[in-house]
């Protein structure tokens, strides 16, 4: 999460949601609380508008997803352990 909080201090919004979105997805989905926070510091700050904020994160899901879907060890939601 160090890229993350590195792309959203350099004012990369849609870089971090992609990356935070596909981190959802495989991840931890309480990571949901950072991604509204670079979410809601791009549109406050107006680097970001609503539909493509939105549009990136999804992307970053759907390519988490299609990785759950393809690897099982990719998500490591499916074990009992995280790193």
């Amino acid at each position: 999460m160090n890229v993350v909080f590195a792309w959203w201090l350099d004012g990369r919004y849609k870089s971090a949601l992609m990356l935070l979105g596909w981190t959802l997805a495989v991840m931890r989905s309480e990571l949901l609380l950072l991604a509204a926070a670079v979410g809601l510091t791009g549109l406050v700050t107006r680097r970001i508008s609503l539909l493509p904020g939105v549009g990136v994160g999804l992307v970053g899901c759907v390519i988490g997803i299609g990785m759950c879907a393809t690897d099982g060890h990719a998500c490591l939601t499916h074990s009992s352990t995280h790193i």
